[in-house]
């Protein structure tokens, strides 16, 4: 979903916002008629999402492949095998 920053540049406000007011908000229809129509210019596309680079998995994972399964403690469970 993308976004961005837009100024108000007629001479009315734009949906609540005064002229020369910035303002963020999503791409819709009516966002683009009234750039279209001179009402309100695009001045940056915010594309939200992580940088290249910022994010690592834990230095255990993937569980190498001949590591055993961890179990529960035994009575970790409601189920037994008594019943209940």
């Amino acid at each position: 979903m993308e976004f961005a920053r837009y100024k108000v540049i007629g001479k009315r406000q734009y949906r609540g916002h005064d002229p020369g007011d910035i303002f963020e908000a999503r791409f819709d229809a009516a966002l683009e008629r009234a750039v279209y129509r001179g009402n309100i210019e695009i001045l940056e596309v915010i594309r939200p999402g992580l940088p290249e680079g910022s994010y690592r998995l834990p230095k255990d994972w993937p569980p190498k492949a001949n590591a055993t399964p961890s179990e529960a403690p035994k009575g970790a469970s409601l189920i037994g095998k008594e019943g209940s």
